[in-house]
């Protein structure tokens, strides 16, 4: 064991500490914490480690409001303000320009923040395991069964267990499933990805769930080679001044409606597209 100051977050879940003049990557700590840490993996130039026991708290640090914490990792930082892993991220980016690109980081501008920190997601990507459908724990392959996701919009709420009535249902194996808003009101499209092929037996389970299920807009289960929909799979995703797009379930779009319009709006202002021009998102 040893006492380890935090100095700041990096890239990826963990903080930054020196002990002894070597760089230490914590996890679970927060800036400012003093912390005594065990080293899972020592490096030449560089150690991980976790946080055993927090001595002293730093500034930024709070208790994180999601129950699953810490054993999920979808949200390695919760347990900082949301003020300083924004400015943690910025700096980041800054510095990744700078001394990998040759950048000068004064390019960089000041992070747009979220609109809200919690329930702005209108999908949620989930794994399933013996199926079971959560998330994975923090630096594992482990399931962590979970309920509800403090990110999803509330449209989203019971869709898990939803996703999960929908994998315990197929015989088809899946080791990963996706829970959309499709934008009428809180219905649902529910998209399970399968590990090998169909089975047969398959055929009419998304019928029966969706005549007992009225919230489930549409089901899908695809595969290498195949697509299978009951119901209708269209996801609406509304973009800036009224404006929408339509997508299928499973098809890529932004999580957020509010980043994506402030990633639509930036782009046109940058742009300097006018009202005579077409301009054509091609996810790049």
């Amino acid at each position: 064991m040893a006492v380890a100051r935090i100095e700041s977050l990096a890239h990826g879940p963990h903080g930054i500490a020196r002990i002894d003049g070597k760089v230490h990557f914590v996890r679970g700590a927060a800036p400012g914490d003093e912390v005594e840490v065990e080293v899972e993996e020592d490096h030449a130039k560089f150690a991980y480690a976790r946080v055993t026991r927090v001595l002293t708290e730093g500034r930024v640090r709070r208790a994180a409001p999601c129950p699953y914490l810490p054993r999920c990792g979808g949200c390695p930082w919760q347990h900082v303000e949301y003020a300083a892993q924004a400015a943690a991220k910025q700096e980041s980016v800054r510095d990744l320009l700078s001394r990998t690109g040759g950048i000068d980081a004064s390019v960089v501008r000041p992070i747009v923040p979220a609109s809200s920190e919690y329930g702005y997601r209108r999908r949620l990507s989930l794994r399933v395991a013996e199926r079971e459908v959560g998330f994975l724990a923090a630096a594992s392959h482990d399931l962590v069964p979970v309920e509800h996701c403090l990110l999803g919009h509330e449209r989203l709420d019971g869709a898990i267990a939803l996703a999960r009535a929908f994998v315990q249902a197929l015989a088809t194996c899946v080791n990963r499933i996706e829970v959309v808003a499709t934008g009428d009101d809180d219905r649902v499209a529910i998209v399970a990805q399968a590990d090998g092929e169909m089975a047969p037996s398959d055929a009419e389970v998304g019928e029966a769930l969706l005549r007992r299920e009225p919230r489930i807009a549409a089901l899908v289960l695809r595969g290498k080679r195949f697509r299978r929909v009951w119901g209708d799979d269209r996801v609406r995703v509304p973009l800036l001044d009224g404006d929408e797009m339509w997508l299928r379930a499973g098809d890529f779009s932004q999580v957020s409606d509010h980043g994506n319009a402030e990633l639509i709006r930036l782009v046109l202002e940058h742009a300097a597209v006018a009202r005579h021009h077409r301009a054509a998102d091609l996810y790049a």
